[in-house]
C-alpha cells in the first residue's frame, strides 16, 4: 500500500503564494505545494542556493491538501479562515558600492536623498488550519521517516508562508500506510487542541503516483510547479479538486 506522511499546518495567519507581480501580494485559500516543500527543505536543513536538492524534492514528492474553511467549536465559538489584507510600507536605500551598511541604523544614518519607499498589499490568511501529505512520486525521494522526524526537530525555523507567519501548534507529523489518499487523511490522528471541521471539506491533490477514491470536479492550475529556485521561477501546476460533503 502507498505510504503517506501528514500533517498539519495551523497558525493565526499564514500567506500561501499567489502569483505577486508589482505591488499586489496575493495569497491562495489552502496550502501551496512551493509553500509547503520549502517548509519541509527548512526543516531538513537545505538553503536557497542549494538549487539541485530543492528541485529533487519538487520532482519526486507528491502533494495534496484537505481543509475546512470552518472549524469549532472551541470555547463556544466557531471560526472562519478568511483572508485579510495588509497596507505595508517598506523603505529601503538603492545599492552603492560606496556605502555598505552593517545594519539598519548604519543604512538610516547615510543619504537620505534617493531614498525611496515600497507600496504593496499583502493578503493573509486568518486562523489558518489544513493537512497537508506527502508520498514517494518519483526517484530520489528523500527518505518519510527523516521528514517526520525533522518536522518534530526543524534545522531552521519553520514558517507558514512569510517569516511573520509563525505556526501555533506542532506539525504532528503522522507516517502511516493506506490503500488511497482520502484514507489516508481521515486515518490522521489530529492532536486534541484542534476543533473539528464544520461544513464540507476541500481535498485539493496532485495526481501522481498515488490513488484516490473520490473523482476531481475540477482541474485547477497554479503558477506552483518549481521551474528554479535561484530564479524564482514556476510554470503551472494542475491539481486535482473536489469538495466533500458531511
Amino acid at each position: 500500500m502507498p505510504e503517506y506522511l501528514i500533517f498539519q499546518l495551523a497558525g493565526p495567519f499564514a500567506s500561501w503564494g499567489d502569483v505577486a507581480p508589482g505591488e499586489t501580494r496575493n495569497s491562495y485559500r489552502h496550502p501551496s505545494k512551493s509553500a509547503v516543500l520549502g517548509l519541509v527543505a527548512g526543516a531538513l536543513g537545505l538553503k536557497r542556493g542549494q538549487e539541485e536538492e530543492l528541485q529533487s524534492l519538487n520532482r519526486s514528492l507528491g502533494f495534496a491538501a484537505y481543509w475546512h474553511q470552518r472549524f469549532g467549536p472551541l470555547e463556544g465559538r466557531e471560526y472562519q479562515s478568511l483572508l485579510l489584507e495588509d497596507y505595508h510600507t517598506s523603505q529601503v536605500d538603492p545599492a552603492d558600492k560606496k556605502f555598505n551598511p552593517q545594519t539598519r541604523a548604519d543604512e538610516l544614518s547615510g543619504p537620505k536623498n534617493n531614498r525611496s519607499t515600497i507600496l504593496s498589499t499583502r493578503q493573509y490568511l486568518n486562523d489558518a488550519y489544513a493537512r497537508v501529505a506527502l508520498w514517494r512520486a518519483g526517484e530520489g525521494a528523500v527518505d518519510l521517516g527523516e521528514l517526520a522526524a525533522r518536522l518534530k526537530a526543524p534545522v531552521f525555523a519553520p514558517y507558514l508562508g512569510r517569516k511573520a507567519c509563525s505556526p501555533a501548534l506542532p506539525f504532528h507529523p503522522w507516517l502511516g500506510e493506506a490503500k488511497e489518499l482520502l484514507e489516508a487523511f481521515l486515518a490522521y490522528p489530529a492532536p486534541l487542541l484542534v476543533p473539528p471541521g464544520l461544513g464540507p471539506a476541500t481535498l485539493l491533490w496532485e495526481d501522481r503516483g498515488t490513488p484516490c477514491r473520490v473523482e476531481p470536479t475540477q482541474r485547477l492550475s497554479f503558477r506552483d510547479a518549481l521551474v528554479s529556485r535561484d530564479r524564482w521561477q514556476y510554470e503551472p501546476l494542475t491539481l486535482c479538486s473536489r469538495t466533500l460533503e458531511e
